[in-house]
């Protein structure tokens, strides 16, 4: 077994990555009992639920990665971490290359392919043409124009939706994401999620902050040699994958650990006007 396939393992990557030289500096510097620290970077302990969710949050990587791991080496900026809006081009986060997925998906995580898209074709069979995605809805807005936000296109029967790979806007930030890099926006698209979410709302997503149960959550999903993306409530995080629902029509379902690219917190919208 190599070194990074455990979630033990991964935990102690990104306590060294954060910074923490030994498991007792961040356990003190975080106010967690040292030994149940520990214990969980040993090995000793199953890790999942809160206590996952926790040290994924204080050492800045997502839950999924931390959980379910993603092939990348010990160095690597684990593919399901994003840093979203850093630059003026950059993808939509979450979104990661594979092996001998390069021709389904024209771009990479780490070395964007400007101008190449997940989507949006002319007029693409399925697709809502009621959203303004040239038109954002910025009112209430505060701050610089610094954030990015994306348009999409509707691309599967639970509501996926196929995201342009670069902003189509920047727009003045958020409260909510004030002062928080890699902050993004995007458009909804489709009725899944009504009334919470409604087509043409703009979603507010945290890169990093994790989510817990009862939140919602935007899910990068593998699908059909493709990565797609869900707005979603979170019903549960366990070693399977993630349970979901949505509420129009009302639906439960799971999406297993192997198609779970990333998953990031839903900290608030703008409604279409």
């Amino acid at each position: 077994m190599r070194g990074m396939d455990t979630t033990a393992a991964r935990l102690r990557q990104a306590r060294q990555q954060a910074g923490y030289a030994t498991a007792t500096d961040a356990a003190l510097a975080f106010g967690w009992n040292p030994n149940t620290y520990k214990s969980h970077e040993n090995g000793l302990r199953g890790l999942r639920g809160h206590a996952l969710e926790r040290y994924a949050g204080a050492f800045g990587v997502p839950p999924a990665w931390l959980q379910f791991g993603d092939g990348a080496g010990v160095g690597d900026r684990p593919a399901v971490r994003s840093e979203p809006g850093a630059a003026p081009g950059g993808a939509l986060p979450g979104f990661a290359d594979e092996p001998g997925e390069a021709a389904h998906r024209p771009h990479s995580q780490q070395e964007p392919q400007h101008g190449h898209h997940l989507g949006l074709p002319p007029d693409p069979a399925g697709v809502r043409s009621d959203v303004p995605l040239d038109q954002p809805y910025t009112d209430g807005l505060v701050g610089a124009r610094d954030l990015p936000v994306y348009g999409s296109a509707l691309g599967g029967p639970d509501g996926e939706m196929i995201v342009s790979f670069e902003p189509i806007e920047w727009v003045r930030r958020p409260a909510p994401l004030e002062g928080v890099k890699g902050g993004f926006g995007f458009y909804m698209i489709g009725e899944s999620m009504s009334p919470a979410f409604e087509p043409g709302d703009m979603i507010l997503c945290h890169p990093t902050r994790p989510p817990f149960s009862g939140q919602d959550v935007l899910v990068i999903r593998r699908l059909n040699g493709g990565q797609h993306a869900l707005v979603k409530r979170l019903v549960r995080i366990d070693g399977e994958g993630l349970r979901l629902r949505q509420f129009n029509p009302p639906h439960d379902f799971d999406v297993p650990c192997e198609d779970v690219v990333s998953f990031h917190l839903v900290v608030g919208k703008y409604s279409r006007r």
